[in-house]
C-alpha cells in the first residue's frame, strides 16, 4: 500500500501546477474570444489610406507665414500640424506654434506651451473659449495666428481669412 500514496511534495507540486496552468488557460481562451473581433474589425479601423492629415499638414505650413500661431482643434489635423512642424518644416517654420485649443483648460498644458514657445503671450489656464479668445487677443498683433474652423467664439472680434478651403480648411485671423 505505501508504495502508491503520494508524498506532501507531490501534492504541493500539483497544486502549484493547477495554480500555473487555470490563469494560462483562461488567458488563451481570452485572447482567442478576441481574435475573430479583431482581425474583422481591423480593416475598419485601418486608416492608411486617409490623406487628409498629410495633405491638409503639408498645405497649411506652405500656406502660413514662419511665426504662425495655428490654433487647432481636431486630432487628426494638430497631429499633422505637430508632425510637419517638427519633420518637413522644421527649417523654415521653427518658430510657428501649434496649440491645441480643447487643452487650453488645464494649467499643465500652459506650463508645457511657455517652454515649447517662449516668445507667445500666454493666458492662464481657465474656460477653453474665453482661455482662447484671450490667447488670440495676447498675440494678434505680434504674429499671424490661424484657425482650423470659423470658430464662433472669436467670431464677435475677429475675421476669417479663407486660406484654403474644403474638407480641411484653414483661416488666418483679422480684427474687425
Amino acid at each position: 500500500g505505501k508504495l502508491f500514496e503520494r508524498g506532501p511534495a507531490e501534492k504541493v507540486s500539483r497544486k502549484a501546477l493547477v495554480k500555473l496552468i487555470a490563469p494560462s488557460l483562461c488567458g488563451i481562451l481570452f485572447v482567442a474570444s478576441l481574435l475573430p473581433a479583431g482581425l474583422q474589425n481591423s480593416k475598419k479601423a485601418n486608416a492608411s489610406g486617409d490623406l487628409y492629415p498629410y495633405v491638409f499638414g503639408r498645405a497649411a505650413f506652405r500656406a502660413v507665414e514662419p511665426n504662425a500661431l495655428i490654433v487647432s482643434e481636431y486630432d487628426g489635423r494638430t497631429f499633422a500640424l505637430w508632425f510637419f512642424k517638427e519633420t518637413e518644416f522644421r527649417a523654415t517654420h521653427s518658430d510657428c506654434a501649434v496649440v491645441l485649443k480643447y487643452l487650453l483648460v488645464w494649467p499643465w498644458y500652459i506650463e508645457n506651451l511657455d517652454k515649447l514657445y517662449p516668445d507667445v503671450l500666454l493666458p492662464q489656464a481657465g474656460a477653453m473659449d474665453e482661455t482662447m479668445l484671450s490667447l488670440v487677443n495676447l498675440n494678434i498683433d505680434k504674429r499671424p495666428i490661424y484657425t482650423v474652423r470659423e470658430d464662433p467664439a472669436l467670431r464677435s472680434l475677429f475675421t476669417f481669412k479663407p486660406v484654403f478651403g474644403g474638407e480641411t480648411p484653414l483661416y488666418r485671423l483679422q480684427r474687425h
